[in-house]
């Protein structure tokens, strides 16, 4: 069932696991919290050097200690009821979350191969590099990762809800928010 039927839309004091390309950074809203792993894992996220996306997927970066650790701490400092929090698509926070009984949701875009090369188009319009899109080996990238995603199964095992995106709609398009800003 997609969800856009039944015209629900996120609510203030859910974090919101994000999968690349639904629109996260681009939201500015007094409500709306990006919590940009890229900003908060790293010792230098390189992004002064490649710019923001294209530093993304560098093997050049180097993350902290214990940035898991230091990224789940800035989910709870940061977490209000109300505001909407996007954080970082990555299973082990997404089980940090579960284990805390943090309110979540996941957005993604649908899986389906025209939809998954739409989401593939736009993380190359805006600068992502093919190590991130692709991975190496060709499979591991977040390409991948989409191809992998079973919103069904994430549901049960997490017991959460699943926002699937086509690729004309985007984050701000299912959040409870007035007179979002939208930053391109």
């Amino acid at each position: 069932i997609c969800c856009f039927a039944m015209i629900q839309k996120i609510k203030c004091g859910t974090i919101v696991v994000g999968y690349p390309g639904v629109g996260k950074s681009s939201i500015k809203h007094k409500d709306f919290i990006d919590l940009e792993s890229s900003d908060i894992i790293y010792v230098d996220n390189l992004a002064w050097k490649y710019g923001k996306e294209n530093a993304k997927g560098r093997f050049d970066r180097v993350r902290k200690d214990n940035f898991l650790h230091i990224y789940c701490n800035e989910i709870v400092k940061n977490y209000s009821p109300d505001k909407i929090m996007a954080v970082w698509n990555n299973k082990k926070v997404i089980d940090f979350l579960a284990q805390e009984k943090m309110p979540f949701c996941v957005v993604a875009p649908m899986n389906n191969p025209k939809n998954i090369s739409e989401f593939v188009n736009r993380y190359k319009k805006r600068g992502n590099n093919e190590s991130w899109i692709f991975g190496v080996d060709r499979k591991s990238g977040v390409k991948g990762s989409l191809e992998k995603f079973n919103a069904d199964e994430f549901r049960k095992k997490y017991d959460c809800e699943v926002f699937e995106l086509d690729n004309k709609t985007f984050l701000s398009d299912i959040l409870e928010l007035e007179d979002i800003e939208i930053i391109l």
